[in-house]
């Protein structure tokens, strides 16, 4: 996946996200935190931002930039195919597909 491809979905995701639905998939991005033995501290230092910026970007109340989304990936050794099984929710997924 591009750079551009991942732009393009996150705009997608973006409008989407605008409705008041979270984008991220939770579960599954906190399950790959534990697989790589973060704790929020120590992956907040990985990723350069705060603790409850880390929360609130899991939780799904704060949206996730390219920026962010690339240092995750580097941290939880993703691959930008990984992004939208983890950024993104399954409906969010499906409407990209679908545009």
């Amino acid at each position: 996946m591009t750079l551009q491809k991942l732009r393009d979905i996150m705009k997608v995701s973006t409008e989407y996200g605008q409705k008041g639905e979270s984008m991220t998939n939770t579960n599954k991005l906190k399950a790959r935190i534990v697989e790589k033995g973060f704790t929020m501290e120590s992956l907040a230092q990985a990723v350069n931002l705060s603790c409850p910026t880390i929360r609130r970007k899991i939780n799904g109340k704060q949206d996730f930039r390219v920026s962010g989304i690339k240092a995750f990936c580097r941290a939880l050794s993703l691959d930008l195919t990984d992004v939208p099984a983890y950024f993104f929710s399954e409906d969010v997924h499906k409407t990209r597909t679908t545009v």
